[in-house]
């Protein structure tokens, strides 16, 4: 016997059971047989039929009724000792062996806790009573017919896929699909233990494609749904995810049903994650309803319709991408309440649109009457949607992007915020621009007022018939600017802000024009301004006025008589074509403290300029000339400015000029004035050096040829800036010092210094410990000191005199050299840090170099000792004055030999080296003075003020060097040595040429070169000789002085690369390659120790004609 899984909540345990029983043999007794069920007429509780009243449901087959009993509960998740439907319907899945996540695979019909067939008309959920199916693919009910469903107070309707959904499964090829109405006081889709933590059902009411119907959600009614509170046109996904919703928005939605509709009056809360309503466009008419304590909510969208419909909202709607969403098709939308976006982006903006329509939208509407809060956007290029701005207060809606759709405003006060739309009406009422707008045209009804008080307007076409309130900000015309007014006629037009910081402008461009205006005034007691581009013209019947702090520019015609009043502007050009022209058809009167502003950009008549066709009165007043080259032009340069076709009659009163740098010379004839320009300043009179001098000669000959025009501009400036007390001169004088080749010289000099450093402690490390002792061999050492016969053996003290001897320095002695041992390798390494005057010697300022060399000896006999050695040198200088770095690496490898007789020792050293140079020069560029224009003309600035310049180069040089150093050891006491010596060391190099890299206009081309340098060195040091039994220390003083024997002077000629060769643009800069004296004192200590290895240690100060240097040194040797 197969067993109804029903479970009842009753308060008497005997009562339920016993009904629990009678209702059993019920459905025993008086089966529903398979005519009910294919007419319709049947009750599915839980999958099971049921065709008499019992505990839960009472049937009324006569009036086609059906009631579920106020406080009943119908669970359909049974503990499991008995049997519930979740283990039905898993075995159907396993008899099926379908995917259990996919409702189409089973028989819809037992997959809710209570399925009705359609012969039953009408539905009551009693007040309090409880459906719930918590199988995640059930529903709580399903309706298969056209139903009347009321829901009672307080009821709860719930299923974990939908918790109300309508469908015919009987037949769903039938066409004659049915109707449905809903009415709900009470709950349909929260979780059942409303606990915020589980999710509600994923729709709350579902409506399969198709059915048609009404709901009425009553104010104490809730719909809510993970997915959709309402999800309408539902049709079965073949996805396996059961998220997954056919999207119908393409290029071909599905075909609807003519005539079906669907409507929805919502007093209560509509709520869903993803949507509030979710319409899927299969049905003809849409029209929904909110009223005023209504409430719909969506995450994506509060109601989002796939084929359009009416909306019309008294309450609350809103979603965090849209409030609405039109994603096809045509929609009216009307608003009294609140459509709000709710969405933000990182910076605290709206992000997204209170109102949306879709790429495939078709016409339409949407009318307000109160705020949205949010923006309205189009997403296709529809010209005949709609916005209808209706009467009300103090209203205002957010950025509107609505394609070519218009903007129709009644009446009322609307503030809008960025507008991009087709023609824009103002048949009543006030509407406030501030922002950015872009619409086809504006047309001002009378009686109907536009305020622009900040922002950008561009539109085609302005009409005024009624107010143009023009505060602030910036009104672009680009077709034609008309004054009607059907009452009074032809009126003034004003162009003046209101307060202190406003600054309306008016541009008309692309051909535009004015019509219709009496006069046209431009500033007054604040700012205004009025800007011609592209040939546009403006024209009036009476006059215009550039008023007090008013501005008229441009390039195209005015169309009479033109008054340039105390403390107005007029100019010809603006900033997209600078030079250029503006006519005036009529008469010009420039007043007093009047300004008229000319811009130049190059040589003779390259200029902006104002033809008038009448007479020219200039009653003072002063001429502004702006240049827009970039500082190309050249000094007596002429440019006729202003011409009168009847007669040109006084003077300026002042000149401005654009820089300091040049002088305007005006020149006025009957009909019209030019000026010429005069340079006033140089760089030779800021230039330090004749290096720099020569530079800034060779840089102004390519200058005038033409070339380098980036470098002149940021030169030009700020020598400019100079002159304005704007840029200190030091900077002028730092930039200065960076653009000549100078500090090339610096490698020549730092590397002979380095090959002379290396040279000497390579040989000092090489001959460290040679001073002669006695031989080791003890035999042979009594042998030396008479204290015993030739024998082989030694008496006691004859031994112990003997170790004493051995361990004592004398280089007076006659004997061995210092090792019986034929090999000896000796490594070592300098640390050099050097302070550079940069005022005696502008190589540069700082200077370390670090050297590591490696080495061996052999002796060839007592008085001949001979090796060879490899070394690298890194060197590294930073030039003052900002102009970059050097790095050297350097590799050198060559032999040596020491001749030895009695106390005089001569080294020679002959050795090659190759310098790897890597060169930086730098320069920083200033900010742009105010004063300097920005405009590009000609050439690209956008990058010269970003940040400094720099000029790479990498060469090599090349050297071969011979050093000799004579010695003499001299030993007092058998302790005290003094050591003096002589030395001379000669140094070619040779560098190859070079070609800088990535500065731009500051790269230079430098010629190969190559340098000879002589050193002669005059030495003394002074030691004494501290023993032990097992080591012998040395600590040791030293002086020395060097000399330059020969001429070390270092010329470079070079170019700027970036200018084709010639003899007025060559640099020859001349300077010092080395010191011409160097004086150096030190101290160091020698430690001989085991089998006569050594260790040393030393530092030495060097003192020059341009700093100071301080040298440490160590190295070690060993005996093999």
């Amino acid at each position: 016997m197969f067993v109804s899984p029903l479970y009842v909540r009753f308060a008497n345990t005997a009562a339920a059971l016993l009904l629990l029983v009678l209702f059993w043999l019920g459905i025993a007794a008086a089966p529903v047989s398979a005519d009910d069920v294919t007419t319709g007429g049947y009750v599915f509780l839980g999958g099971q039929t049921v065709d008499q009243p019992n505990v839960f449901v009472s049937l009324d087959p006569a009036s086609d009724t059906i009631r579920f009993e106020p406080g009943a509960v119908l669970d359909a998740d049974i503990p499991p000792d008995t049997l519930n439907l979740k283990d039905q319907w898993a075995r159907w899945h396993r008899e099926t062996g379908a995917d259990p996540v996919r409702r189409g695979d089973y028989d819809l019909k037992t997959l809710a806790a209570i399925t009705v067939g359609n012969t039953y008309e009408s539905i009551t959920i009693g007040e309090g009573s409880r459906i719930i199916n918590r199988d995640e693919l059930g529903d709580g009910m399903l309706a298969m017919g056209s139903h009347d469903i009321n829901i009672g107070k307080d009821a709860l309707l719930y299923g974990r896929w939908a918790s109300l959904s309508f469908g015919n499964f009987e037949d769903p090829d039938d066409a004659d699909f049915f109707t449905f109405s809903l009415t709900n006081n009470g709950n349909i889709g929260p979780h059942y233990d409303d606990d915020p933590d589980e999710n509600p059902s994923r729709f709350g009411v579902l409506v399969y494609r198709g059915v048609e119907g009404h709901i009425v959600n009553a104010a104490d009614g809730v719909i809510r749904g993970d997915h959709s509170g309402i999800l309408t046109n539902y049709i079965e996904s073949d996805s396996d995810d059961p998220d997954s919703i056919p999207d119908y928005s393409g290029d071909e939605p599905m075909d609807y049903a003519e005539g079906r509709s669907f409507s929805l009056d919502n007093y209560g809360q509509i709520k869903g994650r993803l949507y509030g309503v979710y319409e899927g466009g299969q049905l003809e008419d849409v029209r929904i309803v909110n009223h005023e304590t209504g409430q719909i909510e969506g995450g994506i969208a509060g109601i989002y319709l796939l084929r359009g419909g009416d909306i019309v909202n008294y309450g609350d709607i809103e979603g965090e991408d849209a409030g609405i969403f039109i994603a096809a098709g045509t929609a009216d939308i009307t608003n009294y309440g609140t459509i709000a976006v709710t969405g933000e982006d990182a910076d605290g903006e709206k992000n997204g649109d209170a109102i949306r329509f879709g790429g495939k939208t078709v016409g339409g509407s949407v009318t307000l009457y109160a705020t949205v809060d949010g923006g309205i956007g189009h997403h296709g290029d529809t010209s005949e949607a709609l916005i209808h701005l209706r009467e009300t207060d103090n209203a205002s809606v957010g950025n509107i992007g609505f394609g070519e759709g218009g903007i129709i405003q009644y009446g009322g006060t609307w503030t809008l915020g960025d507008v991009t739309a087709g023609a824009m009406s103002i048949e009543g009422g006030e509407m406030r621009l501030s922002k950015e707008v872009d619409v086809d045209g504006i047309d001002i009804e009378n009686g109907a007022s536009l305020v622009v008080s900040g922002g950008a307007v561009t539109t085609k076409d302005l009409i005024n018939r009624g107010t143009l309130d023009f505060q602030d900000g910036e009104i672009a015309v680009n077709g034609g600017l008309y004054e009607h007014n059907d009452v009074t006629g032809i009126r003034d037009f004003t162009i003046a802000g209101l307060e202190e910081d406003q600054n309306p402008h008016l541009r008309l461009i692309k051909g535009a024009g004015t019509w219709g205006i009496n006069s046209l005034f431009i500033g007054g007691d604040h700012g205004g301004g009025l800007t011609l581009e592209d040939d546009s013209m403006v024209s009036y019947l009476n006059r215009l006025e550039v008023n007090d702090k008013g501005r008229l520019a441009g390039a195209g015609t005015v169309g009479g008589d033109v008054f340039v009043r105390s403390g107005g502007a007029i100019a010809a050009g603006h900033p997209e074509d600078p030079i250029s022209s503006l006519a005036i058809s009529g008469d010009l009167v420039i007043d007093q403290d009047a300004v008229i502003e000319i811009g130049i950009a190059g040589g003779d008549n390259n200029n902006s300029k104002i033809d008038v066709s009448g007479d020219v009165a200039i009653n003072g007043g002063a001429l502004k000339v702006t240049d827009y080259s970039g500082f190309t032009v050249q000094e007596g340069s002429t440019y006729t400015f202003l011409t009168a076709g009847s007669a040109l009659t006084g003077e300026f009163d002042a000149v401005h000029s654009f820089s300091q740098l040049y002088r305007v010379d005006l020149f006025y004839w009957t009909t019209g004035a030019s000026f010429s320009l005069t340079r006033m300043a140089d760089y030779q009179d800021f230039v330090q050096t004749e290096n720099q001098a020569r530079t800034m000669r060779a840089l102004e000959a390519c200058w005038d040829a033409g070339y380098l025009e980036d470098l002149r501009y940021t030169m030009d400036s700020l020598l400019d800036g100079v002159l304005e007390d704007t840029v200190p001169q030091s900077h002028l004088q730092s930039n200065l010092a960076v653009l000549d080749p100078e500090p090339y010289q610096a490698s020549f000099r730092i590397n002979a210094d380095q090959i002379g450093q290396m040279s000497r402690h390579l040989m000092q490390g090489a001959r460290r410990s040679r001073l002669q002792m006695v031989t080791g061999d003890a035999y042979q050492l009594a042998e030396m000191l008479g204290t015993a016969a030739p024998s082989p053996d030694l008496s006691p003290a004859a031994a112990e005199e003997a170790m004493k001897v051995r361990s004592r320095i004398h280089p007076e002695r006659l004997g061995t050299s210092t090792w019986a041992k034929p090999i000896r390798l000796f490594y070592g390494g300098f640390h050099r840090e050097a302070e550079v005057d940069a005022v005696i010697n502008r190589t540069g300022h700082e200077y370390r170099s670090r050297g590591y060399y490696l080495g061996f000896e052999r002796e060839r006999s007592p008085q001949l000792i001979t090796g060879a050695s490899i070394g690298y040198t890194y060197n590294h200088a930073r030039f003052d004055d900002n102009r970059g770095v050097l790095r050297t690496d350097s590799f050198r490898l060559g032999p040596h030999i020491t001749l030895k007789r009695n106390n005089l020792e001569i080294d020679v050293a002959l050795s090659g080296g190759v310098h790897q140079n890597r060169q930086e020069r730098r320069m920083m560029y200033p900010e742009v003075p105010t004063y300097i224009p920005r405009t590009n003309i000609g050439i690209d600035l956008s990058d010269l003020y970003a940040g400094p310049s720099t000029a790479v180069s990498r060469f090599n040089i090349y050297d071969g060097s011979a050093y000799t150093d004579a010695r003499y050891n001299l030993v007092i006491r058998e302790v005290w040595k003094i050591v003096p010596s002589a030395s001379l060391q000669y140094i070619y190099q040779h560098r190859e040429g070079i070609r800088e890299q990535r500065g731009g206009d500051i790269n230079l081309k430098i010629d190969s070169d190559s340098q000879e340098t002589l050193y002669g060195v005059l030495g003394i040091n002074l030691g004494r000789e501290i023993s032990g039994s097992t080591f012998v220390l040395v600590p040791e003083l030293f002086a020395r002085y060097r000399h330059d024997m020969m001429q070390g002077d270092v010329d470079i000629d070079a170019r700027f690369a970036n200018a084709p060769a010639s003899p007025d643009r060559e640099i020859r800069v001349t300077g010092a390659g080395t010191d011409k004296s160097t004086s150096v004192v030190g101290a160091g200590i020698t430690a001989l120790f085991g089998d006569y290895n050594m260790a040393y240690f030393g530092y030495e100060a060097e003192i020059t004609d341009s700093g100071s240097l301080d040298t440490f040194f160590a190295g070690v040797k060993w005996n093999f």
